[in-house]
């Protein structure tokens, strides 16, 4: 398991500046990196059965929040309603900018495998334990 959550972390850390770079232009991806990758690897060093929510969430939860006020304040319009689906609209009512990635590969296409690869990892051990 730690390998997986290892591998995971490390490739975040790595395609997170990037996503960060794509969606919001001119926005200096180091400080959100450092500020969240802690919280990541110490999600994803935690006992299974003490994780509260997932790495993708946290993401979602501690980034697109702060994406979403660096476009504000650089006056970039929001979408139009229309142009974010009813599931997003509700689901993040706050991401006027649709942000929000519903898959690793929305952040990052290399994030897919390690994170396949997390998950598969946490349902066998919650399976063994578990069962």
């Amino acid at each position: 398991m730690l390998e997986h959550a290892t591998a995971l972390a490390d490739a975040i850390e790595v395609a997170l500046p990037r996503w960060i770079g794509r969606v919001a232009p001119g926005v200096d991806p180091a400080p959100i990196v450092a500020d969240v990758m802690p919280r990541v690897r110490s999600l994803l060093a935690a006992d299974i059965d003490e994780q509260t929510t997932t790495p993708l969430a946290l993401l979602r939860d501690l980034v697109v929040p702060r994406l979403t006020a660096a476009l504000a304040a650089a006056g970039v319009p929001p979408l139009a309603a229309s142009d974010r689906d009813e599931f997003a609209r509700s689901r993040f009512p706050a991401d006027v900018y649709g942000l929000t990635p519903s898959s690793w590969a929305d952040i990052d296409e290399s994030l897919t495998g390690p994170g396949i690869g997390w998950g598969a990892a946490k349902a066998f051990v919650h399976k063994t334990r578990h069962s």
